[in-house]
């Protein structure tokens, strides 16, 4: 109790409660720390898609006989489109956005009828931080799902192309 007594008179208005400046930093950090990820992921999705590229190409041409095409070669072919696919919705998800226009925040925080303190504002920032941050973890599970299927396939591929050279006539 002491404590809190000291920080109540040694705290000006100007400063605000330091614990909302710490959830309002907190919340910051998880914002950037979930944008890494979805970085990331987009990254590797992208290496995905070229390596699904290069399989096809390398493995399917020597593989695809005219005249011949044997059923472990259209496996292939369709483990390499749907592996693709998959990638590419990963890749073409937007990106997240977590941040703030300085307009809106001037209007609603600095310029408003009533304008807001400073705790007020790391308080509603900070959970205008974690609604965004709760989109964005639900919407990277989502890819981070397609990423795997991704993934799969591209194994699937890759073994229907080793089984169809091995078994060619």
């Amino acid at each position: 109790m002491a404590d809190d007594d000291a920080i109540r008179v040694t705290r000006t208005d100007a400063e605000g409660d330091p614990r909302l400046k710490l959830v309002y930093d907190e919340a910051i950090r998880a914002a950037s720390l979930m944008s890494g990820v979805h970085d990331g992921l987009r990254q590797r999705a992208a290496t995905l898609v070229s390596a699904t590229g290069i399989a096809t190409s390398f493995l399917g041409g020597v593989a695809l006989i005219p005249g011949n095409v044997s059923v472990w070669a259209w496996i292939a072919l369709a483990a390499f489109v749907g592996s693709a696919v998959f990638a590419v919705l990963v890749l073409r998800e937007r990106p997240l956005r977590v941040a703030f226009s300085a307009n809106v925040l001037l209007d609603h925080y600095v310029y408003a009828q009533r304008p807001k303190t400073l705790d007020e504002m790391h308080r509603e920032l900070a959970q205008y931080l974690d609604l965004g941050i709760n989109e964005s973890e639900r919407r990277i599970r989502s890819q981070f799902i397609q990423f795997y299927v991704a993934a799969a396939l591209l194994v699937v591929e890759l073994l229907a192309w080793v089984a169809a050279l091995a078994l060619r006539e």
